[in-house]
This record gives structure tokens, C-alpha cells and sequence, in this order.
């Protein structure tokens, strides 16, 4: 908590830190971290000092706001609470996530999923949206085969890499049913074609209607996999040290 009192603390500071025009006033940051810097920053003498005063330091108190004084010696010590750790450990921001980060795996794994999901609705969403742009304002009817060609394999590709088979022996009710959705490009292609061409056929009509029905239902089945897949199993051992548990 005593490490949030940077951003909460700025009605406490001077009036000439609050009303600080930025990018414009020298807010007197240091240059560089690499320096043993002199905690006296009034530029007296002390005891044990050796050499002249660090050239990246912060300036004296009177050219250098109280937030970055506040801030530098907090990065010198290493820790917001002094305490009897060795002088080149991290700082307790650092030690404080590292211990938090085993308790965020739900926020990871949301995260992957979201992410999961985003892409493939997204590549999905351009395959259709090629077909009907294409067919419709260019009436190029292999251009519009090739382009989603191309995005289908990407979406395949996909969900090739980063779909995991479950772990402990999970009974899988829809396996292998997620590269439906990149196949049910396909008939929607072929669909479009019959509903575009110039002469008029029932037994083309019909057929369009056919590849429309396999088309949904293709769609249908991968949405339900990918449900599948995204549930959560019963035994997690995401937590365990091992190879690729990242």
C-alpha cells in the first residue's frame, strides 16, 4: 500500500510542484540510474563521502520537485520499508508482483481466450465479408475463391497452434470439429457462385440452398467445439513447475 503513495499524494505537495508547467519546467529527473548517487540532496557534506556529487542525480532541493526526490531515493533503497534484504534486490514493487503473479492464472487464462476467440471470429468474419464483397461489387468470382483461400488457412493455422489437447484422459464429445469453420467457407463460396450466375435454374437454386444449410450447419457444429474447448477442465495443473506450463 505504502507503494501507491506517489500518484495519491500529489494535493500534498508544494504549491510550485502543483502548478509545475510540464515539458516546459525542469522537473530536475535524473539523468541516468547507473551512478552511486548522494543521498543529501541539500548538498552538504557528509560523513564517509567520497569524490564529488553524482552529474545525473536530482538537483538541489530548491531546482527539484519533492516527487522525484520522493521517487529516486526509493529506487537508491531499493524498497519502500527499509528492512535487512541485500543492496542488489529488487525493489518491493518487484518482489510483490513476482508473489501475486501465481495467484493471477484466471486473469491469464481469460485473457489467452479472449484473445483466442478474438482472432478466430475475426479471420472468420473476413472470410464471409471477402465473399460478399468481392461477388457483389467486383463480380470476381475466383478472386473471391483465392482471398478466402488465403484466410482460411490462416484461421487453420490458427487453431492448429494454440488449441491444447486436454489433460487427465477428457472425454471430448465434438474432436477435430474446430476446423469446420474454416472448411465452411467453402460451401458458402460455392453457394454464392450458383445465387450469382446469369442465367436462371431451379436445379441451381436448389443447390445454392444445399451448400447454404451445410454451410450453417458446419458453422453450428464448429461454434459448439469451440465452446468446448474454452470450458474450463476439472482438474487444473496449470500451477505446477514444469515444462511449458507458461
Amino acid at each position: 500500500d505504502q507503494a501507491r503513495t506517489f500518484a495519491s499524494e500529489f494535493e500534498q505537495q508544494s504549491v510550485s510542484d502543483i502548478f509545475r508547467v510540464p515539458y516546459l519546467s525542469n522537473s530536475g529527473a535524473p539523468k541516468t540510474d547507473e551512478a552511486v548517487y548522494d543521498s543529501n540532496f541539500d548538498g552538504e557534506a557528509s560523513a564517509g563521502r567520497r569524490g564529488r556529487r553524482s552529474s545525473s542525480a536530482p538537483p538541489e532541493r530548491s531546482k527539484c520537485s519533492s516527487w522525484v526526490r520522493t521517487e529516486f531515493e526509493v529506487d537508491r533503497a531499493g524498497s519502500v520499508v527499509p528492512s535487512e534484504l541485500p543492496a542488489d534486490a529488487a525493489p518491493e514493487h518487484f518482489r510483490l508482483y513476482a508473489a501475486v503473479q501465481k495467484e493471477f492464472y484466471q486473469h491469464d487464462i481469460y485473457a489467452r481466450v479472449g484473445i483466442f476467440l478474438g482472432f478466430t471470429h475475426y479471420f472468420q468474419s473476413l472470410c464471409f465479408y471477402g465473399l460478399g464483397h468481392i461477388n457483389i461489387e467486383l463480380r470476381a468470382f475466383w478472386v473471391a475463391y483465392a482471398c478466402t483461400f488465403v484466410l482460411a488457412v490462416l484461421l487453420a493455422l490458427i487453431l492448429r497452434f494454440d488449441i491444447v489437447p486436454p489433460q487427465g484422459g477428457r472425454k471430448q464429445l465434438l474432436p477435430k470439429c474446430e476446423f469446420l469453420g474454416p472448411l465452411a467457407v467453402l460451401p458458402a463460396a460455392v453457394g454464392m457462385s450458383l445465387e450469382f450466375r446469369v442465367e436462371y435454374d431451379p436445379t441451381a437454386i436448389a443447390l445454392c440452398w444445399v451448400f447454404v444449410f451445410i454451410a450453417y450447419i458446419m458453422q453450428l457444429i464448429y461454434s459448439l467445439r469451440i465452446l468446448e474447448i474454452v470450458l474450463p477442465d476439472e482438474k487444473f495443473t496449470g500451477l505446477g513447475e514444469r515444462l511449458g506450463a507458461a
